[in-house]
């Protein structure tokens, strides 16, 4: 078998147009999974705020105004609400009561 030679600069300016458009279509796919992670993330925290308002109400010895407070503080601080939403039902009074009296 001949290995086959380009003879055709048109070839050329084929392989070069389809390779520029390959890389427009990469970089569309791209950007559009950075949209569909920051979509993933904005609703991870909707539901993690929604589980958050139902979690507090169960806080026994918390008055409403404390737990609008500490429902506003831990949505505010994402990082601080997912560790809320991990401890245990027990040690919550008292992660709440820290977060009440800090700024």
């Amino acid at each position: 078998m001949r290995k086959r030679k380009r003879s055709n600069k048109g070839d050329d300016k084929m392989q070069e147009a389809i390779t520029n458009a390959l890389i427009i279509v990469g970089n569309e796919l791209k950007a559009l999974g950075q949209n569909l992670k920051g979509i993933a993330i904005e609703t991870q925290m909707q539901e993690s705020s929604a589980k958050l308002g139902a979690v507090i109400i169960k806080v026994d010895r918390l008055t409403d105004s404390e737990k609008m407070l500490a429902h506003y503080k831990l949505c505010n601080n994402p990082s601080v609400m997912f560790a809320f939403l991990g401890i245990s039902p027990m040690n919550r009074l008292s992660w709440s009561k820290v977060l009440l009296q800090s700024s």
